[in-house]
Order: C-alpha cells, then sequence, then structure tokens
C-alpha cells in the first residue's frame, strides 16, 4: 500500500508541475537590421529626408522622413507583418514630406513578406508585389547612393 501512494503522490505532483514551458521563438533573420529607404511602391523619393526602418526584438523602429515611429512586428520564414499598432511623433512638415511619410506607414501596414538579398530589404504584399526597397544601413554611402541617382 505504501508503494501506490508513493505512486500516487508523485503523478500528482507531475500533474501539479504542469507541462514544461515551450522554448523560446528563435529570433527572426530581421532582428538587429537597420535599413534605409531606396523605393517605395517603385519610385525613387529624391530630394526628401531619409527614411528609415530597424527591427529589434519584435520592435519596428525609424523615421518617416517627418516623424519617428516604432511598433511590433512578427516574422516567421519569409512572412512579416507590422503593426496593427505603429505609434508616432505628430511633427508638422511640408505636404510632399507628409505625402510620403503617409504613403510609406501605409506600406508597412500593408506588408505581408519579405526578402532579403545582397544587403537589400524588399517589403511584399498579400499578393507578391514589392511595396518597398531598402538597403543595408551598413553597406558604403557610396553604395547606397548608387542605388538612388
Amino acid at each position: 500500500m505504501n508503494n501506490s501512494l508513493f505512486a500516487g503522490g508523485v503523478a500528482i505532483l507531475l500533474f501539479a508541475a504542469g507541462p514544461a514551458p515551450a522554448p523560446p521563438a528563435p529570433a527572426s533573420k530581421l532582428d538587429g537590421t537597420s535599413w534605409i529607404l531606396s523605393t517605395l511602391t517603385g519610385r525613387t523619393p529624391i530630394g526628401h529626408n531619409r527614411v528609415t526602418l530597424a527591427f529589434d526584438a519584435g520592435r519596428i523602429g525609424g523615421t518617416d522622413g517627418c516623424n519617428q515611429y516604432n511598433g511590433p512586428y512578427s516574422a516567421a520564414d519569409t512572412r512579416l507583418e507590422i503593426g496593427p499598432e505603429l505609434i508616432s511623433t505628430q511633427m508638422g512638415c511640408p505636404a510632399e514630406i507628409m505625402h510620403l511619410a503617409a504613403s510609406y506607414m501605409s506600406v508597412l501596414l500593408a506588408t505581408r513578406a519579405y526578402r532579403m538579398s545582397g544587403g537589400e530589404l524588399l517589403l511584399v504584399e498579400a499578393g507578391g508585389g514589392v511595396l518597398a526597397t531598402f538597403v543595408s544601413s551598413m553597406k558604403p554611402l557610396a553604395a547606397r547612393t548608387a542605388n538612388t541617382e
């Protein structure tokens, strides 16, 4: 009887402890990277303030050409979802820069996938079209400007 009582106590203890915690999700390939916008919906934004995007620990941040922004993102394989809650400062800028900023924020929210190759990041919509292209902020300046001229 003592043996069965002991076995029952061990079983209760195992159930009380619950299942082992799941291992943490692997970090995205995007974590720790930072980028500079080179094209937005197929056009090169020339003469505007720099637009940036950085990924770190499930969050994005950067500047939309006028305001600073940040918010959550999730990525797995080539899937990428940004937002839905993005926050930004609310500074006023000239109308054309505000238009660029609004278009950029819309692109971020419409992103459903990404591709990285050769120091470039492409944000892709659900239908497979490229929404935006970025160059790594780690590239030398000459290589970045050669892509925008």
